[in-house]
């Protein structure tokens, strides 16, 4: 795995290189012993699937990894606070199997483990408090069966059983955010298998249960969906790669959980993986698209 380190004009000095185990796929910054420093949390595919902590020295470098088996094809993963101690925990997707493995952070950038939530091939996953117990509940997709699933969080690192809700075909990564400024959490999705190539939509009621799905149209192998506010008008707006394509199709939302129809912006070959900064200091969120067959990175500058 390559890390760049950016000159703050929206160029990045050569990279450097970090030695990793098989098939990374995830990677995720946070700080994970309370230091300061942003540490490196890396899903890895190969079987058994894993997750490897970097401990961060504050310089762009980091230290030898702790690594941590989880279940079948790690994928996806997401950190959170999810049992209320102010520590950073891990939920990693095992896409190969049916379970997403649960890590509870001790504090000292060293994971316990909490068990597993149920879902099956679940490539992604997200957290939020969708029912307004200010718990972290999680949401898993679920590949094979073209449904997401809601576990709603105890408060304590364990998860109630999960309800599914349908959504399109092959769905690979999901998101929530309020779309509809309402002040309850809704949830995006992929659906990435031919004949597909959409977004799904599904409004969330509060109480940790969602309305039937919208699905807007993308480009094919639509994939790894992003949302922030865009422009700047209070709406939530998407983002969104198309492996097949190789594009990237942007959404404009109506503020009322809709989308506007999509515009499309050429960028490697194969993109799949999407971060949001501002990469050249002027103030606005940047896009940068990890193209997987070109082993290139795309930068979109916000005008």
């Amino acid at each position: 795995m390559g890390i760049r380190l950016g000159n703050g004009d929206g160029t990045f000095q050569a990279a450097s290189d970090v030695t990793t185990t098989a098939n990374p796929r995830t990677a995720l910054l946070g700080d994970m012993n309370g230091d300061g420093k942003l540490d490196l949390v890396l899903t890895y595919t190969a079987l058994p699937g894993s997750v490897g902590v970097w401990l961060g020295n504050g310089d762009g470098t980091f230290q030898t990894p702790s690594v941590y088996t989880a279940g079948n094809g790690t994928w996806g993963a997401r950190l959170g606070d999810i049992n209320l101690d102010g520590k950073l925990d891990v939920l990693a997707a095992n896409l190969s199997g049916t379970t997403v493995s649960v890590y509870l952070g001790n504090g000292d950038g060293t994971l316990q483990s909490s068990g597993t939530i149920s879902a099956n091939t679940p490539s992604g996953v997200a957290l939020g408090d969708l029912n307004g117990d200010r718990k972290p509940d999680a949401v898993v997709q679920s590949f094979s069966t073209d449904t997401v699933r809601v576990a709603l969080g105890n408060g304590d690192g364990t998860f109630q059983t999960p309800v599914a809700y349908a959504v399109g075909d092959g769905p690979r990564f999901v998101e929530v955010a309020d779309l509809n400024a309402d002040g309850k959490l809704d949830v995006v999705t992929d659906n990435t298998n031919t004949g597909a190539n959409s977004i799904s939509v599904l409004l969330g009621n509060g109480d940790g249960t969602f309305q039937t799905q919208t699905t807007y149209a993308a480009g094919s192998g639509a994939r790894y969906p992003v949302l922030w506010d865009a422009n700047g008008d209070g709406k939530i707006d998407l983002l969104v790669t198309n492996l097949n394509d190789n594009t990237v199709s942007f959404m404009l939302g109506n503020g009322d959980g809709t989308f506007q129809v999509q515009t499309t912006f050429a960028v490697g070959t194969s993109p799949q993986f999407i971060a949001l900064g501002d990469v050249n200091g002027d103030g606005k969120v940047d896009a940068l698209v990890s193209n997987s067959s070109s082993d290139t990175i795309s930068i979109l500058i916000k005008k």
